[in-house]
């Protein structure tokens, strides 16, 4: 079925403040690796800034995954955040090596390369240990 114009325009328009909404992210990620080599380690953002990452964080996270995996842990995690699939869940990890250690720090149960659905009480308590090491992303309802 064909959008009607004003469906279109609103889907433009959507499209438009997600990128505002996002604006916050990474232009690139890092691995976490590369990371724990830099004196002050941070990524570039789409809006010019710079995201910085706490050290702590980054050691928290070396200690749970083998060293031959930290080239393919890239940060910051992303959380896709937006309308939820239930009333409940507040966040998806896409990326399996993040989710994987994700679930390892969260004490919960991980299918390795399946997507990480995070509820409420989950997100809060990862958010509280890895505060500069995640970052949300806001998407259309129709993307998560």
């Amino acid at each position: 079925m064909e959008l009607s114009f004003r469906d279109r325009l609103l889907e433009k328009l959507l499209s438009e403040e997600l990128k505002l909404a996002n604006k916050h992210l990474p232009k690139y990620r890092k691995s976490l690796a590369e990371l724990l080599a830099e004196e002050d380690p941070h990524v570039l953002c789409l809006d010019g800034t710079y995201h910085y990452f706490r050290r702590s964080e980054l050691r928290v996270l070396s200690q749970l995954l083998p060293k031959d995996q930290w080239n393919e842990l890239k940060l910051p995690i992303i959380i896709e955040v937006g309308e939820p699939l239930s009333k409940d869940v507040a966040g998806v990890i896409r990326d399996p090596i993040a989710a994987k250690v994700v679930a390892k720090l969260l004490n919960i149960p991980y299918r390795e390369r399946e997507i990480l659905i995070l509820y409420r009480p989950q997100l809060a308590e990862l958010r509280a240990k890895l505060e500069t090491a995640t970052q949300y992303a806001f998407m259309a309802p129709t993307e998560i």
